[in-house]
């Protein structure tokens, strides 16, 4: 597909995803209300990061992971018939909603490497597999599943991609590696989760060219662009905050570069002197196209497989070649792995 076509799928997945009654009611929800605690959203996304990062695989499933978990705690909070599990304020409950938006992901991108019993592990048997698939119940019941959730990174890969051939591809490399980076930074902040991929996108790829010598006609040009394909308007808060937070990060992990921080969520009376961990920056190749966004089809992630799951949690519902080599070495390493604790 050419990088003229690209752009245009995105935009028209997105639409499709967000003109969804239920997501525009969990939407709503989101800008309303916090259902996050905040020092839990931050914890249980580095936690997911970790995790991806040692099954290496593509942190954009994260983005997706959390996107699922997002509607449905917004959905919980909105709804008037809520789950009898208490997700929005019960550490167990909701540290199984984290686990199985991040295992439905996985499935969903026929990643096998872990199953309900590695989650049940990493939880130090905190939570049971009939946990997991209970919160899988829930929010396979809860949620739509027919659309394609478009990412971020997809649209910051697009908008690269826009870039003349008078631009080198190392300077892409740059600006797509500040996109990501800051990307995977603003999933940690729930406030970033309302606005729409294709804007977040593009106000952090603004915050890239900066960082990078590129003419200021070229730079005119893309955002003109942009703002004409997408339909937005630049929006110069967003920006500034999503660099504010870049800036803060980096000088934080100056400050704190020789010291390792572990990713767990801490009890009622550490709480307010809780440990996280910075996302760290990783080298991608745009020279490759990105995966296109997961498509969540509720054929994939049935009652059915989830019964199966619960009956036998260390079954895979989907089999993964690309990975079947190393699951025993990961599982081995991962199930005696503390850090890898959610809580």
């Amino acid at each position: 597909m050419s990088d003229e076509g690209i752009l245009p799928q995105l935009l028209g997945q997105q639409r499709l995803f967000h003109e969804d009654v239920e997501l525009t009611r969990c939407s709503r929800a989101l800008h309303d209300s916090a259902p996050h605690n905040d020092v839990w959203r931050k914890m249980v996304v580095d936690w997911c990061y970790t995790v991806v990062d040692h099954i290496q695989v593509d942190r954009e499933v994260v983005y997706v992971a959390i996107s699922i978990l997002d509607r449905f705690l917004a959905h919980q909070a909105s709804s008037t018939c809520p789950s009898k599990r208490s997700y929005l304020s019960d550490r167990k409950s909701y540290e199984s909603a984290v686990m199985t938006s991040l295992l439905i992901t996985l499935k969903l991108q026929g990643i096998t490497s872990l199953c309900v019993q590695d989650f049940v592990k990493m939880s130090r048997n905190s939570v049971s597999s009939s946990d997991i698939v209970a919160a899988g119940k829930d929010i396979v019941q809860s949620l739509s599943w027919n659309k394609e959730i478009p990412t971020a990174s997809s649209f910051a890969h697009a908008y690269v991609e826009m870039l003349p051939s008078s631009v080198s591809n190392e300077t892409k490399q740059s600006l797509f590696e500040y996109c990501v980076y800051s990307i995977e930074l603003s999933v940690r902040d729930q406030f970033f989760s309302k606005y729409l991929p294709s804007l977040l996108a593009w106000m952090v790829f603004e915050n890239a060219m900066d960082t990078v010598e590129i003419s200021r006609d070229i730079c005119q040009e893309i955002k003109s662009n942009i703002s004409e394909m997408t339909g937005h308007e630049f929006n110069s808060s967003l920006c500034q905050q999503l660099k504010n937070m870049v800036d803060q990060t980096i000088e934080v992990q100056e400050n704190d570069r020789n010291e390792e921080r572990v990713a767990v969520i801490p009890t009622d009376d550490e709480e307010d002197n809780c440990a996280e961990v910075q996302s760290s920056q990783r080298s991608r190749n745009i020279l490759h196209s990105r995966p296109m966004p997961i498509s969540t089809s509720v054929n994939v992630v049935s009652m059915e497989h989830l019964d199966q799951m619960n009956k036998d949690p260390t079954r895979s519902i989907t089999t993964n070649k690309r990975h079947a080599d190393d699951t025993c070495e990961v599982k081995s390493t991962m199930s005696r792995s503390k850090r890898m604790r959610v809580f």
